[in-house]
């Protein structure tokens, strides 16, 4: 017994003293780091000496480097760099990224390799880990209402969020819910980067208000002549060029590939490609988050003999970043613009052995973008063109990206195609700044505020309309017998028209009796009562004729805070400071001294695709065309931007033979075609671009409708519309289905 305790007495000592040697051992390590951080170190770069602990230790050569000379990269791109951050001294920069660009050339060449003999891998599948899950879910949950709470003040938020539904529907700050403030954002933030001279102005009020009644301005001369976008193509001679169908098909076929772009993971686009073009493969796929290193995808058709570079649009930040670095850059004989250069210099250095090979072994090359993607494609094609005289380039809304001397040579090898108001497109330095001139030309800006005045005058006679109803009380007479059918059956037709538009089903049933069975009434009614109060409980149903004095008092409370709001919120958006005042009469000079900047066109062959009787058809367009140097302040200019939307445009545009039915102008009916009613019936605002944007044409049937009875949505594929459109409730009726789809009946009255 004596001998086991000495045995764990001794072991136990051995240990405690092996841990006094550890401790030892990293206390004298610690005074050793300690002595040399408060050592001065030369830098490997500059020279100078520094205190050793503000120093960096450079991830290549191990060396010493200051903090003026290093040099933070968040990792390098392509397949065989590590991805992990990286601090390197300035002379290891140049070695690491040609040694990392080396690396990834002979990895792709092994890809290609294998490919033409038949024997290419496919890419594998990377489980997505739950906390890349998890941040994907959140940040789609989390889009909107960053839009939102970027221009609302933040301490009425959540006021702001219950009056969602009011504001969006009955006032400009429409801007704030939907594409057109991303539009703005796009314009703002051009703007701020060249330091256009209008950045003050773009952040004025004025400025905001502005653009929405122009909106509704152009809406209205639109639809007042319906044929107004034909005639800006229409010749002398009456005719408007077109491109031939060939081309048309083509560009149809290569949306496809663009969409195949879009997908978050290489074997994501791999699984869509085998549906998209069946036959190919996909030989390369990167995926780049560094600003001027463009992501791309790389597919091939061995029976086709035919290799597809494909670019894909923005997809993130550092996309974003190249995009707003717009000043000019040398390239060739001309000028470019300066982050697209970047990005098509990087990839003419690591793809452009891969492409030429491959024209090499008899495969005809193609580069495909969209948006940011189309104009490093259009760029790249010039550098290759000495390489491969058969390349040809098609971009989808392809940014303006070279200057007028380089344009003759991209005519011969490059199609680029605009959608419809694509604001992308025309986004310059020229093009911002007239924008802004009409906007807040004299004549512009007293329109604007006697029509802010008209609105604000009508929102302040629905506060009086309920502060009568809280005074004397709804009337009870006239109250629809629930016994009989017919009252029924239109008190059910009615509540479902208050529930598509938003309103709950008990809210409804309250405001419908509480307004006699009026349907406006009771849509201001529910409205009100939804912004001022929380849901209704069920004893609020017993007494639906005679609501509290309490409910009607916040109800006009309600409204006094919204009417306020809506007031307010165009000088409470965060903005840097600008000036908010707009000065009636001559604008004062640019200052001097401000940058000027040159002006860049559309590359290539232009095809734009613009909508006569809704639907899209094409023209041919010089890059210098009017039509496409002017933004267009419209409600769907960055909608038109999507592929998606370029996908659709391009398969009606395909329609040989259009039917649509003739569009009816705005000027020929004082009411709804289908009610008989105002078309503004169910909107607040009353000002004269309000009154436009209440109007609506159906496209089954062309005739001028008011949003109420047109918000059914069916596709006339014998039309040429095979995706669901606006129909009105009376060409609803004379429509039969074949195979899911409307035709309308020849021959009924329309």
């Amino acid at each position: 017994m004596a001998d086991k305790a000495g045995e764990s007495f001794l072991r136990l000592s051995q240990s405690a003293a092996t841990t006094a040697t550890k401790r030892l051992s990293q206390l004298g390590t610690m005074a050793n780091q300690a002595l040399k951080d408060g050592t001065q170190r030369p830098c490997v770069h500059c020279g100078q000496e520094r205190l050793r602990a503000t120093m960096y230790e450079c991830t290549e050569c191990r060396q010493l480097c200051c903090w003026d000379c290093v040099v933070m990269l968040p990792s390098l791109p392509g397949p065989s760099a590590a991805k992990r951050p990286l601090k390197l001294c300035q002379g290891c920069v140049p070695l690491l990224k040609k040694r990392v660009c080396d690396a990834n050339i002979q990895l792709r060449v092994l890809r290609l390799e294998a490919f033409l003999a038949d024997k290419l891998e496919p890419f594998t599948y990377d489980p997505e880990s739950k906390l890349d899950q998890s941040l994907r879910l959140s940040g789609h949950v989390m889009t909107g209402l960053k839009q939102v709470s970027g221009f609302l003040p933040l301490g009425q938020v959540a006021q702001a969020i219950k009056a969602g539904y009011y504001l969006v529907r009955y006032g400009p700050l429409i801007l704030a819910g939907n594409e057109i403030m991303e539009s703005f954002q796009l314009i703002v933030g051009l703007a701020r980067k060249l330091e256009i001279p209008a950045y003050g102005q773009l952040l004025s009020p004025d400025f905001f208000a502005g653009l929405y009644y122009t909106m509704g301005e152009h809406w209205g001369q639109r639809g007042r002549t319906p044929h107004l976008e034909a005639l800006a193509h229409t010749e002398p001679s009456g005719g408007i060029p077109s491109p031939d169908r060939g081309t048309l098909l083509t560009l149809r076929h290569l949306t496809r590939l663009l969409l195949v772009s879009k997908e978050p993971s290489p074997t994501d686009a791999q699984r869509l490609l085998r549906q998209a073009m069946p036959g190919s493969e996909l030989l390369l796929a990167e995926l780049s988050s560094a600003s001027t290193i463009p992501s791309f995808f790389l597919v091939c058709s061995r029976t086709a003999h035919a290799a597809y570079l494909v670019l894909p649009g923005t997809r993130n930040p550092a996309d974003l970043a190249t995009d707003f670095n717009a000043a000019e850059e040398p390239f060739g004989d001309g000028l470019g613009h300066r982050g697209m250069v970047q990005s098509a210099q990087w990839l003419m250095e690591e793809m452009g052995s891969i492409l030429i090979q491959l024209y090499t072994e008899g495969y005809r090359v193609t580069i495909v973008g969209h948006s940011l993607g189309a104009g490093v494609g259009a760029l790249l094609t010039l550098m290759l063109r000495p390489h491969i005289s058969t390349i040809f380039c098609y971009g989808f809304g392809t940014p303006a990206c070279v200057d007028e001397a380089l344009l003759p040579s991209l005519l011969t090898c490059m199609v680029s195609v605009v959608n419809r108001d694509d604001i992308v497109p025309r986004l310059s330095v020229r093009s911002v700044q007239e924008l802004v001139d009409s906007v807040l030309c004299p004549g512009q800006v007293a329109k604007t505020q006697a029509w802010m005045k008209e609105d604000w005058q009508a929102v302040k006679d629905l506060e009086r309309v309920v502060e009568l109803r809280r005074r004397g009380g709804p009337s009870t007479e006239g109250a629809p017998d629930s016994s009989d059918a017919g009252a029924a059956q239109d008190e059910e037709q009615k509540l479902m028209i208050l529930m598509e538009a938003g309103v709950e089903r008990t809210r409804a049933i309250r405001a419908l009796r509480a307004e006699n069975g009026d349907l406006n009434g009771a849509m201001l009614r529910a409205t009100a009562e939804e912004v001022a109060s929380d849901d209704p409980g069920p004893e609020d149903l017993e007494q639906p004729s005679a609501p509290a004095a309490p409910a009607a008092a916040s109800a006009a409370s309600a409204l006094g805070r919204l009417g306020g709001l809506w007031q307010e919120v165009s000088q409470k958006i965060p903005f840097p400071s600008a000036p908010s005042g707009i000065q009636l009469g001559p604008r004062p000079p640019a200052p001097e001294g401000s940058a000027k900047h040159t002006e860049f066109f559309i590359p290539g062959q232009v095809v734009h695709l613009y909508r006569h009787n809704g639907l899209a058809r094409a023209a041919l367009a010089a890059p210098s065309h009017e039509a496409l140097r002017r933004i267009v302040p419209s409600q769907e200019m960055l909608h038109d931007h999507k592929l998606e939307s370029y996908a659709l445009a391009l398969h009606q545009a395909c329609v040989e033979v259009p039917r649509a039915p003739t569009w009816e102008s705005f000027d020929q009916r004082e009411l709804c075609a289908c009610c008989g009613s105002d078309f503004a019936w169910a909107f607040v605002l009353q000002s004269e671009a309000q009154k436009m944007l209440s109007r609506h044409h159906c496209l089954a049937c062309g005739r001028v409708v008011c949003d109420g009875c047109s918000r059914k949505r069916l596709a006339h594929a014998n039309l040429g519309f095979t995706v669901p459109v606006r129909t009105c409730i009376l060409s609803e009726e004379t429509i039969t289905f074949v195979d899911g789809s409307a035709h309308l009946v020849l021959g009924s009255d329309q």
